[in-house]
This record gives structure tokens, sequence and C-alpha cells, in this order.
């Protein structure tokens, strides 16, 4: 009798485990969407982990990219290729460039009725960089069984396809056209028609979403925000200039280079060296604000900090236009803020308002100021170089040798020249 019952209690737990096994078998819908870059290849490569631990039936790998760079789509071409679990390439709207390779990775093919695919010729345009992407776009084709020179002719225009493909052109399908020349194996209407295609209930199918870095990275890459985090960086650091002390404006700058910086960071395109450079030209530019005129670190400090931001994209002539929109933007605020500003309060600490009047104890000395020579005082304001200093019981409008000093300095009057003292850190 004990014998019996251990039996039926094994049964009954061998049971239960195979239910929840077999209820955990779902399907994962893991997009692909934006640029193709390293942020990316490292959230697939989590996602599909997460999928194959979980014992998922298969991965739709939902794409709608108009490319990115090379080497990180090949890599997640791999990733998709490399897994044991039966996976589905959904081509939602677009796989421009980069993204045919990741299109044709899956087991299975299917697009939606509005997609374009092709497009997928390299940058720079190099015969070389051409011929080793040609060669894994058809590598890639022969192992998923679409056809390897209809797929080659989406990269290389000097490819002639006859009937399909003139020379000198690239080679773009539609969903009907792909499915007409077996790059796809289904053509369906939007995800309903693709889970009726499978086979599957949308209850089944458990969705992934990007996480922070990989969000980070899509939307600081975005032209458009990039413009924008280019230009409120540029206002910020140049109001904070005008400033005195540190406060939000240079706060609102940093912040936005930081971001912009951080999401080119995360998709590849900008390493530590291009990133000490923007620093560098930080550096340099808080240095001349604490120094008069404009010098070799002003102008040095703009040249480090303009070339990081060329340097870090993956297109620099599109970098070099959103850097000219960013600064004509960034010079019509400047202005309209210089404008109107001083009529309120909360920009009181940008433009200087006050008088100076005699009532309040300064006096302008038109004539005859030698006898301040030799004398004494203490600053009352910073002197960079020109400010105002108090020698006795009189506020005094002051420059000094060309050096920068700080408030509550004792300082002595070394010359008199005209309307002009200048006064030298004692």
């Amino acid at each position: 009798m004990r014998k019996k019952v251990i039996t039926y209690f094994m049964l009954m737990i061998m049971g239960i485990f195979s239910i929840y096994a077999q209820s955990d078998r779902s399907t994962y819908l893991i997009p692909i969407k934006g640029e193709i870059n390293p942020a990316l290849v490292d959230y697939l490569n989590k996602a599909v982990k997460e999928a194959e631990k979980n014992n998922a039936s298969q991965i739709i790998f939902e794409i709608d990219t108009y490319g990115g760079l090379v080497d990180s789509a090949i890599k997640i071409s791999e990733i998709i290729r490399g897994t044991a679990i039966p996976t589905v390439c959904y081509i939602k709207d677009n796989a421009i460039s980069a993204g045919v390779i990741i299109s044709i990775s899956g087991d299975k093919v299917a697009a939606n009725k509005s997609i374009n695919i092709g497009s997928a010729e390299t940058r720079p345009k190099e015969e070389k960089y051409i011929s080793f992407w040609v060669g894994k776009l058809r590598t890639v084709a022969k192992e998923n069984n679409r056809n390897p020179d209809i797929i080659a002719g989406m990269a290389d225009e000097k490819i002639e396809i006859e009937g399909i493909k003139e020379k000198g052109r690239l080679l773009n399908l539609t969903a009907d056209e792909a499915l007409k020349h077996g790059i796809v194996d289904e053509v369906v209407e939007g995800r309903a028609g693709l889970y009726q295609y499978l086979n599957i209930e949308p209850s089944d199918v458990i969705e992934l979403d990007y996480d922070i870095k990989t969000n980070i990275a899509r939307f600081a890459n975005n032209p458009y925000i990039a413009t924008l985090l280019i230009t409120i960086g540029i206002i910020g650091i140049v109001g904070e200039i005008f400033t005195t002390g540190f406060g939000l404006l240079g706060s609102i700058g940093i912040l936005s280079f930081a971001l912009y910086f951080a999401g080119r960071m995360f998709a590849g395109h900008v390493g530590w060296g291009i990133l000490i450079l923007f620093v560098a030209g930080l550096v340099l530019l808080i240095i001349e604000a604490t120094i008069p005129g404009f010098g070799v670190p002003g102008i040095t400090g703009i040249i480090c900090a303009f070339l990081s931001i060329i340097l870090g994209s993956p297109d620099p002539g599109k970098s070099i236009v959103s850097l000219f929109v960013a600064l004509i933007i960034s010079i019509v605020v400047i202005a309209v803020l210089l404008k109107y500003a001083p009529r309120n309060k909360l920009f009181n600490h940008i433009i200087l308002k006050d008088e100076q009047k005699n009532d309040t104890g300064y006096v302008s000395y038109i004539h005859d100021r030698n006898d301040l020579i030799g004398q004494e005082g203490e600053a009352v304001t910073f002197l960079r170089p020109a400010g105002t200093v108090m020698i006795g019981e009189k506020k005094v409008d002051v420059v000094s040798e060309g050096e920068f000093i700080e408030k509550g300095t004792k300082v002595k009057v070394i010359a008199v020249e005209g309307n002009r003292v200048v006064v030298r850190k004692v």
C-alpha cells in the first residue's frame, strides 16, 4: 500500500510539472526597430536568452528599420540563427540596408503588405566593403533557402538579374515581389494576419520591449532629437558663461550634452577618446570664461567640442548639418534672450540691470584722478578685468592689468589713464 501511495504521488508531481512546462511554452515577440547598433545587439542577446530560459515555443522578431551598422546587423543575424528555438522574422514596415540580413535570418519570413526590403549598399561605398557585405548576405541567404542572387542585388548595383534588376541600380522589393521571388514565405495583414499564419493566439504571445539603455540610444540618435540636444547644450553653456557662479543654465547644458553622448556611446558611435575630446573642450571654455578677452583657450575649446560632435556620428555629413542648424537656432535664441530678458525677473542673474548711482556711493571721476595712484582698496566685485573697488569710502570703477582678481582681494592703483583706473593685486 505504501509503495502504491508513493507511486501515485510521484505520478501526480510529474503531471503537474508536465502541465507547467507545457503552459510556459509561449511565443516571444522581440522588436527590432530603429537604428541597428551595439545597444540593440546587447538587448537582443539578453531577450533571446530569456526566451531560451523560459522554454519558449518560438520567437518572432518584428522588424522595422532603415539600417545602421553592418557589424551589428551581422551579430544580430548570428543571434537569430544561433538559437535552437524556431524563429520567425516578421517585416512590419521596412527592412532597408542592414535590415536585409536580419530579415532573412529566421526559419520563416513573413511580411506585412506595405513593406519594402532592399537598398542594402554599404557606407562607405568602397569595393572591399561591398564585397565583404555581399558575401555575408549570400551566405545567410543560402543557409535559409533564400535566393542569394536577388539578396546580393540589393547590396551591389553592378549585379544584373534579367527581368528583375538592371545594372547600376540597387534592388528594392515590395511584399508581393518578395513573395514572388521567394524572399519571404507569406504576406500577411498586420499582427492579426501573422498570428493566423502561425496558428497562434494573441494571448499566447509575450511581447518584450526595449530596456533603458536601448531606448536612450534610440532617442538620442534620432537626428531631430540630436540637433535639439546640441542646441540646448550650446545655449546652456553660453548662458552659464555670462552667469555668476554655476547654476541652472550650466546644469541643463551639461545634462543635454551628457544625454547626447550617452546615446552615441550606447549606440557604439563614440569611444572614450571622443568623449575625452569633448570634456577637454568644455574645460577650455570654462577657463576662457574666467579670463579676460577671447583667446586660445576659447577657440581651442570650441574646436574640440565641435570635432567631438562631428567625429561621434556614424555620418559626419549629417552631424555637420545638425551642428550648423543648432548653431543658427542657438544664436537666434540667445539674441532674443539678450533683447527681452531684462524685462523678466527670471533672467536677472544673466543680464546686468543694476545702475551705479552717486546716491549709493558710486563716484565717477571724469577729470584729474591722479590722486588715486598708490592708494589701496578692496575689490567688491570680481575683476574680469573690469570691476569695482572700494577705496576709502568710495566705490571706483577700475580694470586690472589683465589678470582675473577675485572679490575681496586687496588691490593697489598703479596708473590713471584719463577715466581709466588700473589696479594690481597687492
